[in-house]
């Protein structure tokens, strides 16, 4: 899925030693998708696997309404 976006982060991992944060704001640009699955003994039962069809059926019609997702990424780490 394709990404566009814009961040910030302070601090520099290669001058000196202590906390590093950042912040990333974008969006992924696409469709989703999605699978569901069980173990075969599961899916043996007749009416698991229909439920579990529909189930998956109704997932992906409702991921595919949309096509732009918000993201927010956050980060911390300290360098040594």
């Amino acid at each position: 899925m394709p990404y566009i976006g814009i961040g910030w982060g302070m601090g520099d991992l290669r001058k000196s030693p202590g906390w590093k944060f950042g912040v990333d704001l974008g969006v992924n640009i696409g469709r989703a998708r999605g699978s569901l699955s069980a173990t075969p003994g599961l899916m043996a039962d007749p009416v698991f696997a229909s439920d579990l069809a529909a189930q998956s059926q109704k997932f992906n019609q409702s991921a595919n309404k949309l096509v732009v997702y918000p993201l927010v990424k956050l980060s911390a780490g300290y360098a040594f």
